[in-house]
């Protein structure tokens, strides 16, 4: 048994996709947008998550206070 001829030739693809094939564009913008938040939701939670389960205290301690020196005002005469 000898092979058929070849009936009909690929030629590669058509100048315009087909009808049935057309799909609308993606939107990325709400996409985007769902990537921020989700990063944004991220960053605030493990923020907290640190500040909850830090060991040294979030404000200064009274003893850094005594440590500040203030020297007095001096006026100086300008000419």
């Amino acid at each position: 048994m000898q092979p058929h001829p070849p009936t009909h030739e690929v030629t590669g693809l058509p100048p315009v996709r087909a009808a049935h094939a057309a799909r609308p564009p993606v939107a990325t913008g709400p996409v985007v947008i769902g990537i921020a938040s989700a990063l944004v939701i991220t960053a605030v939670a493990l923020g907290v998550g640190i500040l909850v389960t830090s060991a040294g205290p979030s404000t200064s301690t009274p003893t850094s206070a005594r440590l500040i020196t203030i020297t007095p005002a001096t006026t100086s005469v300008r000419p």
